[in-house]
């Protein structure tokens, strides 16, 4: 069952390597948005050595999970969002 309309795990990645500032903009824009909304619609977890069990638990029970750009093309999440449904 789906609880979550959204999931979402992404640090804030000071150095990421773009000639602007749009990723890390764009990712501070879309955690404090998840954050501000009930864990119903968007939740958020924050990333460390610990939640990787709280992460995959919430792309499983989410319909969609965001991932913005990363420093490489191949982010991990992308395939544990893939490989949960989400």
């Amino acid at each position: 069952v789906r609880r979550a309309l959204v999931a979402a795990s992404f640090g804030m990645k000071a150095g990421l390597r773009t000639t602007e500032q749009a990723v890390p903009r764009l990712r501070s824009a879309l955690r404090s948005k998840c954050e501000a909304v009930a864990d119903e619609l968007c939740h958020f977890v924050y990333p460390n050595a610990r939640s990787l069990h709280d992460t995959l638990h919430s792309y499983w029970h989410a319909t969609f999970c965001l991932q913005p750009p990363g420093d490489d093309l191949m982010r991990k999440g992308i395939v544990d969002s893939m490989l949960l449904g989400c």
